[in-house]
């Protein structure tokens, strides 16, 4: 998912589920509740979080490592 987001430059992410509903897991949580969390080569962390009566906002930075390869070309 997150390399998706990344290369499609994605701006916004609507989840129209909680995780959890009467008891049962509706999905998978894609992030960190703090700090950040690494999915492969991405790092996400919240950045801001507006809690809301029926919904939650939330604002996430994403990152990417670089690999760098060393190639002799003889």
């Amino acid at each position: 998912m997150w390399r998706l987001v990344w290369q499609e430059g994605v701006p916004t992410i609507v989840m129209v589920t909680n995780i959890k509903e009467d008891g049962k897991i509706k999905c998978q949580q894609y992030w960190a509740e703090s700090g950040h969390q690494k999915y492969g080569p991405f790092s996400v962390a919240i950045t801001e979080q507006k809690d809301f009566a029926d919904y939650v906002i939330r604002v996430f930075e994403v990152t990417v490592s670089v690999v760098t390869h060393t190639i002799s070309v003889i």
